[in-house]
């Protein structure tokens, strides 16, 4: 059961570590993502509800390039 966590917590510094590079590498930080995150959705709430409980953000990187994917759930 130890190994197990240890081998989760791993896997999630990875993840962590993956994330820090794609940032570096694009030339953003923490606080801008958050800046373009609050702006969309400041935009998007003009014309819909929106769940913001569920809102995700992904930085990745395909193809050699930097992807922002903003994953925003609509309410009916």
């Amino acid at each position: 059961m130890l190994s197990a966590g240890r081998s989760g917590s791993a896997a999630e510094a990875k993840r962590r570590l993956s994330v820090m590079v794609i940032y570096d590498r694009a030339g953003l930080e923490q606080g801008a993502i958050d800046s373009i995150k609050e702006d969309i959705i400041k935009i998007i709430s003009k014309y819909s509800q929106l769940d913001t409980e569920n809102i995700e953000v992904n930085v990745s990187s395909r193809d050699n390039q930097t992807v922002l994917r903003i994953d925003i759930p609509l309410r009916n």
